[in-house]
């Protein structure tokens, strides 16, 4: 009987999966003479436009998700606003006909 769950098996796989990346890395760094400090020098150029582009994602992403999200309110409560003003059937009208 196996006592393993799901997710210590998932973890594992996920585990195992960047240890070979890993390994491969090397290997080939091996092969290819300086691979490996060129791929220092783009993983320390990309971080900073990675932070820019995350910063900047938040900075944009999050008043656009609140505009939309104020829009669709008050798209709702248009709508239910007209629906509930149409349910008074039998109801006297304010307004006098002309």
């Amino acid at each position: 009987m196996e006592s393993e769950t799901l997710g210590e098996r998932e973890n594992g796989d996920v585990m195992g999966m960047i240890a070979g990346s890993g390994m491969i890395l090397v290997q080939v760094a091996a092969v290819i003479p300086g691979l490996l400090p060129v791929l220092l020098l783009v993983l320390a150029a990309a971080v900073p436009l990675l932070v820019l582009a995350i910063g900047a994602g938040v900075l944009v992403g999050v008043p656009l998700g609140l505009w939309r999200l104020a829009g669709s309110v008050v798209r709702l409560l248009r709508t239910h606003g007209a629906s509930l003003g149409s349910t008074t059937e039998g109801a006297p009208s304010s307004r006098t006909p002309a």
